[in-house]
């Protein structure tokens, strides 16, 4: 595609020289180029500037279908599920084609708040609540040689 500064540099070089070849030559491209950009501003289809051309794409014909598969399965069909189903009724498009309009069509059906929560695993609870002492206060009968900084696990009542 030719940029709007392109395509004026080729309409003032045809307009001086009233040639295609010698304004291919002055521009630097081909004299087809040049006839087919005068061709369109003769018939009026110059294109206006900023402004984005949407071409036909082969999808367009089945979007409405795709629509509705959409709709019902409220945002949940998957791409490759539509490309089968629109495979099955002739449509000779891409997968990428059809990933592209699932995506679309699916940003105006967010993923609901009603999410399903799945309950957290539980946790191990032991039969028995234990604490780790210092085995100095389990037997404070003993000796000071017993009185090691060895922990052990006593039951808590």
């Amino acid at each position: 595609m030719k940029s709007d500064e392109e395509i004026m540099n080729i309409l003032e070089a045809f307009d001086l020289t009233r040639s295609f070849r010698d304004a291919g030559e002055l521009v630097g491209c081909s004299h087809h180029t040049v006839a087919d950009w005068v061709a369109k501003r003769d018939r009026g289809e110059l294109p206006v500037p900023g402004e984005v051309v949407e071409r036909p794409k082969l999808i367009d014909v089945h979007l409405p279908k795709i629509e509705e598969w959409v709709e019902r399965s409220k945002g949940k069909i998957r791409a490759d599920v539509v490309f089968e189903r629109l495979e099955a009724v002739g449509f000779e498009g891409s997968a990428r084609t059809v990933r592209r309009a699932v995506a679309r069509l699916l940003i105006a059906h967010p993923p609901s708040s009603n999410r399903v929560r799945i309950r957290p695993a539980l946790r191990r609870v032991p039969a028995q609540a234990s604490e780790t002492v210092p085995r100095a206060q389990l037997d404070s009968d003993s000796q000071a040689e017993n009185a090691s900084s060895t922990l052990v696990t006593r039951s808590i009542k």
